[in-house]
């Protein structure tokens, strides 16, 4: 078990990011795990095809196995969210010196050839690195961007109705059952742990971490010198990579009509009028329209985070839902 003390000013520094890299080298640890049985099945083999066979070859070659990589390639996230590009950058300007060793601790002295021509040159290293993986970003993660951002962009509202409501020891003892709070002590039952060990959080804090791509792992930094970071998986996991049955839209259709029946179709996770918009290709004028007759009507409701408007199904909307996908 690790755990994590966390004193007086380590909680006053707890906060809930957002990070894509993580989304990144999550998602190459589902294609080094290889797996039929998956939530995240329909992505690998949509995915696998579409990566270079050179590219393929460097990003399954960046870590020993899917529980070990090497921490600088997972960064804990900034005040706010980061564009893909901007992480990049970011990874691109790092000293190739802390890649070299930590690939080198990684792999045990044994780093695989993709590997080690990147360090063979360190004026090139981390710029051939950022741009292999952003070519791996446009491939493969890009195309399906707007559904992960939407499952974590809700994650992170739930998240902070949790601290709101019942502070941080709800919040903490609610984001996976391998995690435990006590007051004090922050403890992580990892299945790929085999000693125990102890970190102080400290003035760095603790950085919360949804990871769609990490589901159902908790994935941990823990070393000296980033601050604890912990990848949680959000909630919504399970719904994205499905779309609204049509069975459900065809039959509340004839009682709300067909778009209203589809806006209703789509709030399993809680959205906003614009991501609505994008989904159904509709003005945000015309989608607004239609939310105002769905919370009239109690179908939906609205609720604000920060300040964003999020739009979800009460529990009328998604017992109608339901009942028309049963035929009843």
């Amino acid at each position: 078990m690790l755990k994590v003390v966390l004193d007086a000013e380590a909680l006053s520094r707890v906060r809930v990011g957002f990070s894509p890299m993580w989304e990144v080298v999550g998602s190459i640890r589902l294609l080094m795990r290889n797996s039929d049985n998956h939530v995240h099945t329909p992505w690998v083999k949509w995915a696998t095809p579409r990566i270079d066979a050179d590219l393929m070859e460097l990003v399954m070659s960046l870590a020993p196995n899917p529980d070990r990589f090497p921490d600088f390639l997972t960064p804990p996230p900034g005040e706010r969210p980061l564009p893909i590009e901007a992480e990049l950058a970011e990874l691109a300007a790092k000293d190739p010196a802390v890649a070299k060793e930590e690939f080198n601790e990684c792999f045990d002295g044994r780093v695989p050839a993709a590997v080690r021509s990147l360090l063979e040159d360190p004026s090139t290293t981390m710029r051939r690195l950022s741009d292999a993986l952003y070519r791996y970003w446009n491939q493969v993660l890009l195309p399906i961007w707007p559904r992960v951002r939407r499952v974590v962009k809700a994650d992170l509202a739930f998240r902070a109705d949790e601290l709101a409501s019942g502070g941080l020891h709800q919040l903490l003892n609610r984001l996976h059952p391998r995690i435990s709070f006590d007051g004090d002590n922050l403890g992580l039952h990892m299945l790929c742990c085999h000693k125990d060990a102890t970190r102080h959080a400290g003035r760095r804090g603790l950085v919360l971490l949804p990871c769609v791509f990490g589901w159902p792992d908790v994935l941990v930094v823990a070393s000296e010198p980033y601050p604890v970071t912990i990848s949680y998986g959000p909630r919504g996991v399970g719904t994205l990579w499905q779309g609204p049955s049509e069975t459900n839209v065809d039959a509340i259709a004839k009682l709300i009509g067909r778009t209203r029946a589809s806006i209703l179709a789509l709030l399993d996770l809680p959205l906003t009028t614009s991501e609505l918009a994008e989904l159904t290709e509709m003005s945000q004028p015309a989608v607004s329209q239609h939310l105002a007759v769905l919370r009239r009507t109690g179908l939906i409701k609205a609720r604000r985070s920060g300040r964003t408007v999020l739009n979800t199904r009460t529990p009328l909307g998604h017992a109608i839902l339901q009942a028309t996908g049963d035929g009843t």
